[in-house]
């Protein structure tokens, strides 16, 4: 059996790339000592930063609920179940973030700094992993047999000395009758 497939694949990596680029590039800029360094961040740049976290988990559901709306256009069984995963968990996630983000706030208003940086680690850690889960979602890979926009058209020869496929072949439902015999007819 060979199996040929035409895709996308480099364009649809450069675009995974890309949006994982833009998802984590707050992260990574924390990680550089940039002027987002989650270590010596004021008080006010931690609320800023919880804010756009929370803003860019609640961004990255709706983009992966949109891709659920359109696997279940295509009817795409195997896609649809892969998003959902996905969007479970950022679901979750995202109830995380906004739950450190108030956690943190109001023990920054209690001035219990070691209770904020706490929940701010919380903010940060959901932040990183919604990002991978969206990554993870535009990687989930479509049914086989399935074409439509971004998606190569993927077909199967069998070589035809199959006799044993022929058989399966010649009844529909691919099952055989019970004997005569049987108390089940």
């Amino acid at each position: 059996m060979r199996v040929n497939g035409t895709g996308h694949w480099p364009g649809r990596f450069l675009g995974i790339m890309l949006l994982a680029a833009c998802l984590v590039a707050p992260i990574a800029q924390a990680a550089e000592g940039d002027p987002a360094d989650t270590a010596n961040m004021t008080p006010r740049q931690q609320l800023d930063f919880a804010e756009e976290a929370v803003s860019d988990v609640k961004g990255g559901a709706r983009h992966v609920l949109k891709m659920v709306e359109q696997a279940q256009k295509n009817k795409d069984v195997l896609l649809l179940n892969c998003l959902n995963e996905k969007l479970a968990g950022l679901k979750a996630l995202l109830k995380v973030v906004e739950d450190a983000d108030m956690a943190m706030q109001e023990a920054m208003a209690r001035e219990n700094n070691d209770l904020a940086n706490h929940e701010f680690q919380k903010v940060t850690m959901a932040q990183q992993q919604a990002s991978q889960l969206v990554v993870e979602a535009e990687a989930c890979v479509p049914e086989v047999g399935v074409s439509y926009a971004g998606h190569g058209r993927w077909s199967v020869d069998m070589p035809e000395e199959q006799d044993d496929a022929d058989d399966y072949l010649s009844d529909p439902s691919g099952f055989e009758r019970a004997p005569e015999k049987s108390p089940f007819n």
